[in-house]
């Protein structure tokens, strides 16, 4: 469990009862297209080979709590860290406030370097980047505003000489909230149009997949055939992403909203109710008549979700406080919470491997970070 300072849970108290200019920093948890702070701070070399020490991982720094072993700080980015996304080789995050920023570094966390970064949109990595995706070769994310415009950002693993590639064109009008990863696309909702929509990775116009009735609060590729949709009005959408976009609803508006996360299997598709107590739930990629349940009743204001093939895991954001947990059960059936990580504040993004869970929290006292646990 996280300790904190006298210094910083004083700090963290003002924030909850709305003191000055901490309060003043918009969170938006479920909607980047509020923005964020005016006040930016300028930043340093950015680049390839420009190593930012104040991110390398602090290796004094070791938080017990976790049933599965004791959580390793990674980096810390800076007040806001939000996206989080992982290949075979790297762990790769983003910074939405001060500055913003896209860092790569090895999953230990040593060899932390800025892949583009920014101020107030005028330069590389964007105004407020949120979600981040990975492959083999290329990071991809989103951003509330690069040059003006919300965009779709890609930058080589490997590195993009600090200007990434901003794959939507004509530039979209609206922001982007979340996206996923084929092997030839990226997908990403839209959702003030109520849309999701894809580009490819080699850049192009945003082609149309699918008008949902509410808001798209979460995407997951399946095999390359088919797209996952979590709407906010408690539906859960596929979309046969092989040929016509041929969409169907698995799950019937009404059920547990608003919703904020889905991953799936073969036979599987699992969401979550952003609530507190909110629900993870499941139903059958073939529709809720083929079956459909539930994993954990009691989540708080589950986040994010992942799986492996094998365990479940989950982010819960908790409840305001330093009650944010990540936690895992089995795919199988009969669902066990197990508490791997606890005591963060406002987690906001995981990525699973074969050994570790690593997440991004928002620390309300400052002290944001990048933390991975054993599994």
């Amino acid at each position: 469990m996280r300790l904190r300072s006298p210094i910083a849970l004083a700090l963290s108290a003002l924030v909850t009862l709305g003191c000055g200019a901490l309060l003043s920093l918009p969170d938006p948890t479920l909607d980047p297209s509020l923005g964020a702070s005016d006040a930016q701070k300028p930043d340093g070399p950015t680049g390839d080979a420009s190593n930012d020490q104040s991110t390398q991982p602090d290796t004094s720094r070791v938080d017990g709590g976790g049933d599965a072993g004791a959580e390793t700080l990674i980096a810390r980015p800076g007040f806001h860290p939000w996206g989080l996304a992982i290949n075979d080789t790297y762990l790769f995050f983003t910074e939405y406030l001060t500055p913003p920023s896209i860092s790569r570094a090895n999953k230990d966390g040593t060899n932390v370097i800025k892949l583009a970064s920014g101020i107030n949109g005028t330069a590389a990595a964007g105004f407020a980047p949120t979600r981040i995706k990975a492959d083999a070769t290329d990071v991809y994310w989103l951003t509330v505003g690069y040059n003006g415009n919300p965009a779709v950002l890609k930058c080589a693993a490997a590195g993009c000489g600090g200007t990434p590639t901003d794959l939507v064109n004509p530039p979209l009008q609206f922001s982007p909230y979340f996206l996923a990863l084929s092997t030839t696309h990226v997908y990403f909702s839209l959702g003030n149009e109520l849309t999701v929509r894809r580009v490819s990775k080699m850049g192009g116009p945003a082609e149309l997949v699918a008008t949902l009735a509410d808001k798209p609060s979460g995407l997951y590729v399946d095999a390359d055939k088919w797209l996952y949709i979590d709407d906010d009005d408690g539906s859960v959408t596929k979309v046969d992403i092989s040929g016509a976009f041929v969409v169907s609803t698995i799950v019937p508006a009404g059920a547990p909203k608003p919703s904020s996360a889905i991953t799936a299997t073969a036979s599987r598709a699992i969401y979550t109710q952003f609530a507190d107590p909110g629900v993870v739930s499941w139903v059958s990629t073939s529709g809720a008549d083929s079956g459909a349940g539930t994993y954990v009743a009691q989540a708080s204001n589950p986040i994010d979700i992942a799986n492996d093939g094998v365990g479940l895991y989950w982010a819960n954001q908790g409840s305001g406080g330093f009650d944010g947990e990540i936690s895992t059960c089995s795919l199988a059936g009969n669902c066990t919470p197990k508490v791997l990580a606890t005591g963060y504040e406002v987690i906001k993004q995981m990525a699973v491997d074969n050994t570790h869970v690593y997440f991004s929290y928002k620390g309300l006292s400052g002290d944001g970070a990048i933390m991975r646990v054993h599994k």
